[in-house]
């Protein structure tokens, strides 16, 4: 068998497995759901929430008078998201749209 066939055939046989495996990683597990909101509660902290939610696509975060941080947290994901305000790191809202 030629060098060139042996290449040609791990390549039919190793792009498909490497490009699903990809494809997984890069994909978070749908976390958007009812069942993912009904766990996160006001007063968990922040990182409690990132465990459940995983991580938000949008972080705004602002210092306050007094030296406490207030920050807003949005997880989006087609026409849902879960939007979650803290302050210092402890949850003071949770709210849902598109469910």
């Amino acid at each position: 068998m030629s060098l060139m066939r042996i290449i040609h055939r791990t390549l039919i046989t190793a792009l498909p497995i490497a490009f699903c495996t990809l494809m997984l990683v890069g994909c978070d597990v749908n976390k958007l759901d009812q069942k993912h909101f009904d766990q996160v509660k006001v007063g968990m902290s922040e990182e409690d929430i990132q465990k459940v939610l995983g991580k938000p696509v949008q972080n705004d975060t602002l210092k306050m008078p007094g030296g406490d941080t207030a920050s807003k947290e949005i997880w989006k994901e087609n026409e849902k998201s879960i939007t979650v305000t803290f302050i210092n790191k402890k949850a003071t809202t949770v709210e849902k749209s598109g469910f």
